[in-house]
This record gives C-alpha cells, structure tokens and sequence, in this order.
C-alpha cells in the first residue's frame, strides 16, 4: 500500500531498463529431450524439476492405452526408500503409483483431463 501511495504522489524515482538484458535467457526445451539425469541427482531435486516442469518435460512415461487415454501423473511427495527399481521408471506398490530414484520414490496421482483427449483427437484428424 505504502508503494502505491508513493506512485499516486509521484516520489518514485524511474530508472529506464537496459536495453540489452543482462541476464541469458534461458533455452526452450525440446518435447524429446529427457532433461532429468535419474542416476546422478539426489531425489530432491529431480522432485523439484519435476513438480516444476510438469506437462513440459517428457521424463516419466505417462500411462498408455485405450483405458489410459486423457490421463497424466500429478507429481506427490516423495518418500527416502530402499528399493531395486530401474531408476525413472513407474511402477506400483502397496497401492501407490510411483517414480523409482536411487534414493527412493516420487509418489504419483493419476489425474484425468478432458483436454488430453480432445487435443489427441484433433491431431488425429488433421
């Protein structure tokens, strides 16, 4: 409020911004690449890129087929765990679906979107 105040009685000072932006910006991501590096990070991070990233990073597989069609996995928690899994692969236990990481697991949710469907089904007929 305090700032709003100082505009409307015109004590602002305004600095012009630069032309040129100091910062690199950063690269659009290609839909094929796999940018999370499963083996390498620590199972905080790659959650992190993940919860970030969701619908623009192609690193878990969603689910397939007819009785799949329209859904994605939401990103949960994630849990420390010891486990034999191949890293960044979906697998279901005890209920749970989940990404398996070195360090342990990231919980997923099976969401459905109305979108999904009627997006894949005008690629289809175009």
């Amino acid at each position: 409020m305090e700032a709003l105040k100082e505009i409307v009685a015109g004590n602002v000072h305004r600095r012009q911004q630069p032309a040129e932006s100091p910062t690199e910006r950063a690269r659009n991501i290609k839909p094929d690449e796999l940018l999370v590096n499963w083996e390498a990070w620590g199972i905080e991070r790659t959650w992190h890129v993940l919860r970030g990233t969701r619908g623009q990073l192609n690193a878990i597989t969603v689910p397939k087929g007819m009785f799949h069609r329209g859904y994605f996995w939401e990103i949960g928690e994630y849990e420390l765990v010891c486990d034999n899994e191949k890293p960044g692969l979906v697998y279901k236990r005890d209920g749970k679906d989940f990404a398996a990481h070195k360090d342990g697991r990231i919980l997923l949710n099976r969401c459905f979107s109305m979108k999904k469907i009627v997006l894949e089904f005008i690629r289809k007929a175009l």
